[in-house]
């Protein structure tokens, strides 16, 4: 919607107040027009600083969504948009200057009329260079933007190609601007129109079509660098129940082997940088103390816990080791019982709330499960003599 109002607002500035007001080659005509439309001038000045507290929301926006793509190339992203809007809101400035001379001032009197309407479209004239140079920084935005939609895998590919187009158009207006005036003049017209394709294209997009959430996450997930500590209930080869997790400790079950009660201990994960679906987990079955480490509950918690989940897990046991690998992955609604069906051969199931950003009960499940790849017994020792 941000990206929607910036469009909105850039053209009712330039289509419907500045190509309105301003006669090109008139200095007489435009601060005629200045003079009898002031009103409608002010107010397009204002409109364009609301664009650019608009641009630096859009801005931020923009950075935690491409993030998950390349954190530096996110941040040069911010870089380039951050100095084109101060250049335009240093170059906006030149229209409110722009009526200083047609003022009722006394000391405008030591001026002739023709030197002030030429004082003004000086003005003028000064914030279209100042805007151009505000389009430079603009533009390698747009091509680095471009390249972080494509390399994505979240939003359209075509996308991407046309925000590139974007930038390219507009640093060969600019840079044609400041080198060659005339053939800027030129070439303004089919410049202007992939630039607005491209930008239209992303806004729409992003306003109809929105961005995959899913991939989005699993993308963010697989992020490198991205390490925390989490826990995660079940361990063993347990069956974790698919209601939202809540503090306290985990409900005692029996032990039929033991005659005994126990508590379901929690599984400490880690997070690796290689993809979780190809890395083993290694487990050993823990002991009855049950849970040893437990995070607070929310959707950074969830999302920590996962990371870690689909990479390894471990507990204690001293007499066995197990290594398990990740043999499925899936998302699954709360009632999918399924998941916790026995199987022929032990597994490791580990649940965890979804989306992880949910705050609250969360609508779905993430599922992750693994199977024992090799299972060890360390000898038994033996100790001689009497006793």
């Amino acid at each position: 919607m941000l990206y929607l109002i910036i469009i909105v607002v850039g053209l009712f500035g330039e289509a419907f107040v500045r190509n309105g007001i301003i006669v090109a080659g008139d200095a007489s005509a435009t601060a005629a027009n200045l003079k009898s439309m002031e009103s409608l001038w002010r107010f397009g000045i204002a409109a364009e600083f609301f664009l650019l507290i608009c641009a630096i929301a859009l801005t931020l926006i923009f950075y935690v969504l491409l993030r998950p793509v390349s954190r530096e190339l996110a941040l040069l992203v911010v870089f380039f948009s951050l100095v084109s809007i101060a250049v335009e809101a240093t170059a906006a400035l030149n229209l409110v200057a722009a009526l200083f001379p047609l003022g009722n001032a006394a000391y405008l009197k030591a001026f002739a009329p023709e030197q002030l309407y030429a004082l003004a479209s000086l003005s003028v004239k000064s914030h279209g260079y100042g805007f151009g140079v505000a389009l430079i920084f603009f533009g390698c935005e747009c091509l680095v933007l471009g390249y972080l939609i494509f390399r994505s895998g979240y939003l359209p590919k075509a996308v991407g190609i046309l925000m590139q187009i974007v930038g390219l158009s507009y640093l060969t207006n600019s840079f044609a601007l400041l080198l060659a005036p005339d053939f800027a003049n030129r070439i303004f017209p089919a410049i202007l129109v992939p630039a607005f394709v491209g930008e239209t294209s992303l806004c729409l997009w992003l306003l109809v079509k929105g961005v995959n959430m899913e991939k989005w996450e699993l993308r963010a997930e697989a992020q490198p660098g991205r390490r925390a500590a989490a826990t995660i209930q079940g361990c063993g080869f347990d069956r974790a129940p698919l209601a939202p997790r809540h503090p306290g400790p985990p409900a005692p079950r029996p032990d039929s082997s033991q005659g005994r009660s126990r508590t379901t201990p929690a599984v400490s994960v880690a997070a690796r940088r290689h993809d979780p679906a190809l890395a083993p987990l290694a487990l050993q079955p823990s002991d009855s103390r049950g849970c040893t480490e437990r995070e607070p509950d929310g959707p950074r918690a969830r999302r920590r816990g996962i990371r870690r989940a689909q990479s390894e897990a471990r507990t204690r046991d001293p007499l066995r080791k197990h290594l398990l690998g990740v043999v499925s992955r899936e998302i699954v609604t709360p009632d999918a019982v399924r998941v916790l069906q026995p199987t022929a051969k032990p597994r490791l199931t580990l649940i965890t709330c979804y989306p992880f950003n949910w705050v609250g009960p969360a609508p779905r499940r993430l599922v992750v499960v693994a199977e024992p790849l090799l299972s060890r017994t360390p000898p038994v020792k033996t100790v001689e003599g009497g006793g």
